[in-house]
């Protein structure tokens, strides 16, 4: 039972934004039409996000429950609890994941062949994409070693650095399409807009870049489980609980205009063919009739699907095929 790893929030931390919430002990919210649930690792920051969301307007028909707080902060329990929501397909989002809790996550569900592609959002770097699929967004290339640059740039997911980002953000609704797993620093974002995250820097994304970020995971047809680092944030931090409140508001909507539209769940889109010297098939590109999104289908043992942009079409038609997808084919 969940209720055994969760206690409910206090009477002050109740707010009108979520469908339901956990409140009191022995009244465990039914989930049962539940497609996001939000709790907490974080019990002080917590509080202060839940406030702030009873300030921000639920526009949507997608249901949303608050199931409180964990009782332990222990990585293997807390898997436990992640776990069990996932099996009953619905969005765990976990308040409070420090790196070293993702860390353990990412090769909890490695081994549980349940992390197929991970985003890790931060100014850093701090996996191997490698090791786990994963792709960098809004590292920043003065803070990291130039060999573990390297490193991410010959991956076959070299992800996007804040310059990259900001240079191309066509590219960032595709990458992160198909993601399984979101883990967001708050530090990713410039320290003016999050002032009491240490390890935010004067550069780093606006805070309206990290609500589109949002939006876009929440489309995602494979998304299954989002974490937020807010490590050294307390009932203090109220600009910070703001964002944060607004974040889930964005992935919220991101969630409610899910398209349906991923070619291997739908017969409605159009397919292009191109032939090119130097590669030795061909190369299928598949756009959706219902939401315009393109991807690329690699024609390998799974026959999968790669998320691009209408521009990375472009570029192949133009026999200039993308670094991103080239690595991929």
């Amino acid at each position: 039972m969940l209720s055994n790893w969760l206690s409910p929030i206090s009477s002050e931390q109740c707010n009108n934004y979520f469908t339901d919430q956990y409140s009191c002990q022995g009244n465990f919210p039914d989930l049962t039409a539940a497609k996001i649930v939000v709790f907490s690792r974080d019990h002080k920051f917590s509080s202060v996000v839940r406030s702030t969301l009873d300030k921000l307007h639920n526009h949507f028909d997608t249901t949303i429950v608050d199931i409180g707080n964990l009782t332990s902060s222990n990585a293997s329990t807390i898997y436990q609890v992640i776990s069990e929501l996932q099996d009953g397909f619905i969005l765990p989002v976990l308040i409070g994941v420090d790196l070293d809790c993702f860390k353990e996550f990412c090769q909890a569900m490695h081994l549980e062949q349940r992390l197929n592609n991970c985003a890790f959002i931060s100014n850093g770097i701090s996996l191997s994409p490698e090791m786990y699929n994963v792709e960098n967004i809004g590292y920043q290339r003065h803070v990291i070693p130039k060999f573990q640059f390297q490193e991410v740039i010959a991956s076959n997911n070299p992800g996007l650095s804040l310059g990259a980002l900001r240079g191309n953000q066509r590219i960032i609704e595709p990458i992160l399409r198909e993601c399984n797993y979101l883990h967001f620093d708050l530090a990713a974002i410039r320290k003016s807009d999050c002032p009491n995250v240490n390890n935010a820097l004067p550069t780093g994304l606006h805070s309206e870049e990290a609500c589109q970020i949002m939006r876009y995971v929440g489309e995602g047809l494979r998304l299954k489980l989002i974490t937020l680092d807010t490590s050294g944030l307390d009932e203090n931090s109220n600009i910070e609980g703001l964002m944060v409140a607004e974040l889930l508001w964005y992935l919220h909507e991101g969630v409610e205009l899910r398209p349906k539209d991923h070619p291997a769940f739908s017969d409605d889109f159009k397919e292009y063919i191109i032939e090119l010297n130097e590669v030795d098939h061909s190369l299928i590109f598949t756009q959706s009739n219902k939401s315009g999104k393109w991807w690329l289908k690699l024609e390998n043992e799974s026959n999968r699907y790669v998320s691009c942009a209408y521009e990375e079409y472009q570029q192949t038609i133009e026999n200039e095929i993308p670094d991103r997808l080239l690595k991929l084919l």
